[in-house]
This record gives structure tokens, C-alpha cells and sequence, in this order.
């Protein structure tokens, strides 16, 4: 109904997603489920997007595509060639419980799920928060854990392939920082917070 009367007012419309792991046609078939037939040039995913930047900017440069087959051929098929020396595709990965546990030392980004996850493992880190979040918020959860000495941080502005990897080896060749930082880690890990949470729902319902 909302779709059709957006067309009776003569207005265009585009669905998008974030979601890069889905193709063009799987999105249709979703959107067919719920009943909204919708034709493949209204769909735009963050893959045709980011495509797009990279011919636009980076044309013949390096590619590192961390996606599925799908995600894969989107690029192949916007021009972005994932052949050749300095190209390099992997798999996502779907089992972090198992991965986190084997790693030493964790680089990641500075989201609130990550950061929670990282002090219940005990697990030192390379923290590069994303630039482009609201009041560069994950610059802001980073600090919290490197003024606990659980962490290092590398803001994106100051991030390249050399610094990353010198870090890199600078902790691993040291496992008595790096036993420091993983304890000062665990000593961040909030564990009950669904207890905390479900205390304050309690308080707020009976006010």
C-alpha cells in the first residue's frame, strides 16, 4: 500500500542496504516475500557503492574484498578487477567465537558489541576506530580501553600498512606486555550486564 501510493504521487523510490553478503536478486526475492514486487534498478547495495567510489578514485589501485562469491561478482561486474598481483579475496568470517578464542592479539574496530566482547575474552587489541561514526564515537570506546592499558589505538588518519604491521610484531615479540594488556582487559569485562539491564527495566516499571 505505501508503495503504491508513493507512485500515485508520482515520487520515486530506491531500497538500500548494507548488507553486501546479498546480491541484487536476492534482495528482490526478500522483497518479494513481503509482497513488494520491485524491479532490480530500484535496489542498491553498499557493494554498488563502494564500487563506484573505488573507480572513481581509486581506479587500478590495490583491492583487499573481505565478502562471499555474490559480494565478489558485484565487483567483478561494476569493472573492479579481483585478478592480479596485490588483490586479495577472503571468505567473511562466521564462527568469531572460535577465531577470537585462538587469536593473541585482536584488530578490529571500536563498535559497543566489539568492545564488549573483547574484555569477556581477555583479548589485548589493536583498536582503529572508524572516522565515520557520530561524534567519532569509537575513538571515544577506544580510549576507555587504552587508558586501562588493555589496548592500543591507531586512528585512521595516521593508519598505514607499515605502522599496522610494526605494531604488530612490536606486541607479539613481547608476551609480557601482552599478558599485561590481556588482564587489564578481563578486569574491564562487564558480565552481568543483562542483570544490570533488566534492573533498570524493574526500577523504571515501578516508579
Amino acid at each position: 500500500d505505501f508503495l503504491a501510493r508513493v507512485k500515485q504521487l508520482g515520487k520515486d523510490f530506491f531500497f538500500f542496504t548494507n548488507n553486501s553478503s546479498n546480491n541484487v536478486e536476492v534482495c528482490r526475492q526478500n522483497l518479494a516475500k513481503m509482497g513488494c514486487e520491485v524491479p532490480p534498478e530500484k535496489i542498491i547495495i553498499s557493494s554498488h557503492v563502494t564500487a563506484d567510489f573505488l573507480n572513481r578514485n581509486r581506479k587500478g589501485k590495490t583491492v583487499y574484498l573481505l565478502g562471499n562469491e555474490r559480494l565478489t561478482a558485484d565487483f567483478e561486474a561494476a569493472g573492479v578487477p579481483l585478478q592480479g598481483d596485490g588483490i586479495r579475496v577472503r571468505e567473511y568470517i562466521d564462527d568469531m567465537p572460535r577465531c577470537m578464542a585462538a587469536a593473541d592479539l585482536v584488530v578490529c574496530r571500536c563498535g559497543a558489541m566489539t568492545l564488549s566482547e573483547l574484555p569477556a575474552m581477555g583479548k589485548p587489541a589493536i583498536l582503529i576506530p572508524s572516522p565515520y561514526v557520530a561524534e567519532n564515537h569509537q575513538y571515544h570506546n577506544a580510549m576507555a580501553l587504552v587508558r586501562r592499558g588493555a589496548a592500543e589505538c591507531i586512528e585512521e588518519k595516521e593508519l598505514t600498512g607499515d605502522k599496522l604491521w610494526e605494531t604488530i610484531k612490536r606486541l607479539t615479540a613481547d608476551p609480557v606486555r601482552l599478558a599485561e594488556m590481556a588482564e587489564n582487559m578481563r578486569k574491564a569485562a562487564i558480565l552481568d550486564a543483562d542483570e544490570r539491564i533488566l534492573a533498570v527495566v524493574r526500577e523504571t516499571l515501578h516508579r
